[in-house]
């Protein structure tokens, strides 16, 4: 036990857009790059990688790979925001094997299966999951002609992924996820611990209220929402893939209850603050009937949302 840290150092691939002026050359890191040293200190896993960058000095910094080609230079800018941008460019690789096929996503209608290894889409050859999900996500609603290992026999299957609007953009899903990454533990003293379980909470709650926010903004889809189907199907899937994804998930589900819970909705726990603050600024309690009338509404929403969450789910299961 402690912190948890992914084994791998190689690099998948690097988003250029998402360089600032000086980073630029990282792109010119090869899909499967193995990383060894980010200026003087040496990599052992992904957390390394990211520690290396957010701590580096502003101004030059050597990225060191396995061969002399994979060596590059770049400058490292003093605002914080740029920092981020260039970690955030760097995507970790992960191997091109199915790891989950979701219930009735096309994958699944497509005959996609738990463990195959994708070689090729559309005799576009994949060597790792982004490039995977990059063609998946550039083609929706096209029927793609998938390659695959599968027990050592070579076959191919056809998927067609489903159009969904992200962000006002069209994009494909298939309905898959990739492979459980391999952990190792660093170990560290309790009140560090105390400290980063603290942090880790409050990075969760931000994502957690960024996505309601999305949500009535239009930045996510209403289908994103899942009920109590949704939540017993990654509970499983967690279960597979180890008791730590398991209690991380059952956290994540408590801090998500506990944001959820604190909105200013009436009939929640943030309805009642909520309700608290009105009479504070009035000087005067609300009527009891104006209490009612609140609490009716904030009843039909939250049902609203319910039934909202168990039809998308139900959907899902139905591959509507």
């Amino acid at each position: 036990w402690g912190i948890p840290q992914i084994d791998e150092t190689r690099v998948a691939k690097v988003d250029s857009e998402m360089l600032p002026p000086g980073a630029k050359d990282l792109a010119l890191l090869k899909s499967g790059t193995k990383l060894l040293a980010i200026g003087e200190r040496v990599v052992n896993h992904w957390g390394d990688v990211l520690t290396g960058l957010s701590e580096a000095q502003t101004g030059p910094l050597r990225i060191t790979g396995e061969n002399p080609e994979t060596i590059v230079e770049i400058k490292i800018p003093a605002s914080a925001i740029d920092r981020q941008s260039i970690a955030e460019a760097l995507y970790l690789w992960q191997d091109n094997v199915i790891g989950v096929v979701n219930p009735g996503s096309p994958a699944e209608k497509g005959g996609l299966r738990e463990g195959d290894r994708v070689v090729k889409i559309d005799g576009i050859l994949v060597s790792n999951w982004y490039d995977m999900t990059d063609l998946v996500r550039s083609n929706p609603d096209v029927q793609l002609e998938f390659a695959l290992e599968r027990e050592g026999r070579e076959l191919t299957r056809f998927v067609t992924p489903e159009l969904i609007v992200e962000g006002g953009a069209e994009l494909g899903l298939i309905g898959t996820l990739a492979p459980a990454l391999a952990y190792s533990y660093e170990k560290v003293p309790l009140l560090s611990a105390v400290q980063l379980g603290y942090q880790e909470t409050l990075a969760w709650s931000g994502m957690i209220l960024t996505f309601v926010k999305d949500l009535f903004t239009g930045g996510v889809s209403s289908r994103d929402i899942g009920s109590v189907l949704a939540i017993g199907q990654i509970a499983g899937q967690t279960v597979r893939q180890g008791i730590e994804f398991y209690l991380r998930f059952v956290a994540l589900f408590s801090i998500n209850l506990a944001i959820l819970n604190l909105l200013p909705i009436p009939v929640l726990d943030g309805g009642h603050l909520m309700f608290l603050g009105l009479e504070a600024i009035r000087g005067k309690p609300l009527s009891l009937g104006t209490k009612l009338v609140l609490s009716k509404i904030g009843f039909i929403f939250l049902i609203t949302i319910m039934v909202l969450a168990l039809y998308n789910d139900i959907a899902r299961l139905m591959g509507m």
